[in-house]
């Protein structure tokens, strides 16, 4: 394959259980009308709807993300979809315009070894993949397999198939994010990815030449929100101030230090990743008071300042280097990128690479000589160890710290690598986030809407199948032929039928759909298709596909699955 400098790959194999009843999986394909509430009913057996595929301002959230990596000049994104997956690529193509090229099977053995035959221990491994073209960019679209444990466990997949160049830095996201960033003016990408890849661009130059070299990137969102003293607000005040709130095992303690560089910006070194269960867990049931532990090592000259906070938010967008994705692929221990895998290179890049990835016990010698011949390809790639054995590393150590690295001078070669970031700031984060719950989605379709309105005034249009309206974080990508409505607030896609005296507020309205007389909308989302009848009074609601919903319902905070009926005079809350 060729290669290329940044490999994106969006991990969209899950279909998002905390959407629940706007997503459906495989094993929800069974459900009958018995299942259904007595006020609606439909058929829903043939339905399968991912995540990622749910609409954001009339076009689906992986779209969206798609054209994000196109603005950067990414110019190969890796799909990875669930074996049972049957809708993305036709969504692609039928969406974005993106061209099937070819369709093939490829069956590989899971060592890794290259051959297309079963081993005696293992089954082989089948991995259907699609190759498409998208403007300037290749779209492979790789179904994992059945037994694929984790996103840690997908990204070994991909590299086993070969879609990956060695070369390649690999950014990976999930397909559920939404990246519209409010950009400052001091900021000099209007891409948030971009702006990660030109972090993780510099970093892993100057981690090469001081010989620390840089394992991964991550993105960073500030969510903290105060009120009008200046008092940071609780997770559940940010909600009723229609924010989102976010759950305990979404919230993490970040330590972040700040190294100086003569050269150069400063490097935002990650110190400290940590759950807030783990370490507000009251251990013996004795109310003792939460303590942070942080190693001395991490704590060196030439920090000049650390910043431990929890209103940074992992948006589980990493940008790793191509060594550390060569170690991940020997360690398949790890399945799962963002809780295990990251949090393992944050805890263990003070130790080097020799402590880190060096020997196991546990392992049988074969994988430990495997593993050991991986991490001695690896330094030496990185010029560290200057051609020893992997014995001989790191046997003489000096007590003088270099002044760049603030690591130990002299002998040592089993140096420390490096954790970085880039932190989107409070006024930045406002559209990004990752819309995996039901609160989260609706308040990314609301807050799009109020990103086109403010916009709307200036509208550019480049052809294909997309209107792109400037904003001040530079492109929204709305379906071609979208009108905005600047005095109800509202998104209205084309084809849509709003009958007489209709008041619709701070909604969106997908393709095709019907709305009948006298009917008020208010913080709605109406997927493509679906009918409303007369005199309805819908409100912070979301309405699937082909749903249909008879005259002279009230609806509140409520969500209407795909081909639902929801009897006439229905009242509901919640």
């Amino acid at each position: 394959m060729k290669s290329t400098e940044f490999t994106g790959v969006i991990l969209a194999a899950t279909c998002g259980a905390r959407l629940y009843p706007l997503t459906s999986s495989k094993d929800d394909l069974d459900m009958n009308d018995e299942d259904s509430d007595d006020c609606m009913d439909g058929d829903n057996a043939e339905w399968y709807m991912p995540k990622h595929l749910l609409p954001l301002a009339g076009k689906p959230i992986l779209h969206h993300l798609i054209q994000h990596c196109g603005d950067i000049g990414m110019n190969h994104v890796i799909i990875a979809i669930s074996v049972y997956d049957d809708v993305t690529k036709n969504s692609l193509v039928s969406g974005i315009g993106a061209k099937e090229i070819e369709k093939d099977v490829v069956v590989l053995a899971d060592n890794g070894d290259g051959e297309k035959k079963e081993t005696e221990d293992r089954e082989a491994e089948v991995v259907t993949r699609y190759q498409l073209k998208y403007r300037d960019m290749d779209l492979s679209i790789m179904a994992m397999p059945s037994d694929c444990a984790g996103s840690a466990d997908a990204i070994r997949v991909i590299q086993r198939q070969g879609a990956i160049s060695d070369s390649s830095h690999v950014m990976v996201m999930p397909a559920d994010l939404i990246l519209y960033p409010k950009i400052c003016c001091d900021d000099q990408h209007s891409n948030a990815l971009g702006a990660l890849a030109d972090v993780h661009r510099r970093e892993y130059r100057v981690g090469l030449k001081k010989e620390v070299p840089l394992a991964m990137s991550m993105l960073l969102a500030d969510v903290g929100e105060e009120d009008e003293n200046g008092i940071p607000l609780k997770e559940s005040s940010k909600a009723k101030k229609g924010g989102i709130a976010r759950e305990d095992e979404d919230i993490e303690y970040i330590g972040l230090a700040t190294l100086k560089n003569k050269h150069g910006p400063c490097t935002q070194r990650i110190i400290l990743k940590q759950s807030k269960y783990n370490v507000e867990e009251d251990e013996h049931n004795t109310g003792s008071t939460p303590k942070l532990h942080i190693q001395k090592a991490r704590l060196h000259a030439p920090i000049d300042q650390i910043m431990i906070k929890t209103v940074w938010s992992d948006l589980h967008v990493f940008c790793f280097s191509p060594w550390t994705l060569k170690l991940l692929a020997i360690n398949e221990s790890m399945k799962d990128l963002g809780k295990e895998f990251v949090p393992f290179l944050v805890a263990s890049q003070f130790r080097g690479l020799k402590a880190s990835f060096g020997q196991r016990s546990g392992v049988s010698k074969d994988e430990d000589d495997e593993k050991m011949n991986a991490l001695l390809e690896v330094m030496n790639e990185l010029k560290i160890g200057n051609g020893r054995g992997i014995d001989d590393i790191g046997a003489s150590r000096s007590t003088k710290f270099d002044e760049d690295s603030g690591q130990k001078d002299g002998n040592s070669q089993d140096r420390p690598f490096l954790v970085t970031t880039h932190i989107l700031s409070r006024e930045s984060s406002k559209l990004v986030l990752r819309a995996c719950s039901l609160a989260s989605y609706a308040y990314g379709c609301r807050e799009i809407v109020s990103q086109a309105i403010t916009a709307s005034k200036v509208t550019t249009l480049d052809g294909g199948n997309d209107d792109n309206i400037k904003y001040e974080g530079g492109k929204l990508h709305l379906v071609k032929g979208t009108s905005v409505n600047t005095k109800f607030n509202s998104i209205i896609l084309p084809d849509s039928t709003l009958g007489e005296k209709v008041q619709v507020k701070s909604s969106t309205i997908g393709r095709g759909v019907k709305i009948g007389k006298r009917c008020r909308l208010n913080n709605v989302v109406v997927h493509d298709n679906a009918v409303i009848g007369e005199n309805c009074l819908l409100q912070n609601s979301v309405v699937s596909s082909n749903a249909i919903i008879g005259d002279n319902c009230n609806l509140n905070e409520c969500q209407i699955r795909f081909n639902s009926n929801v009897k006439a005079g229905t009242k509901e809350k919640g």
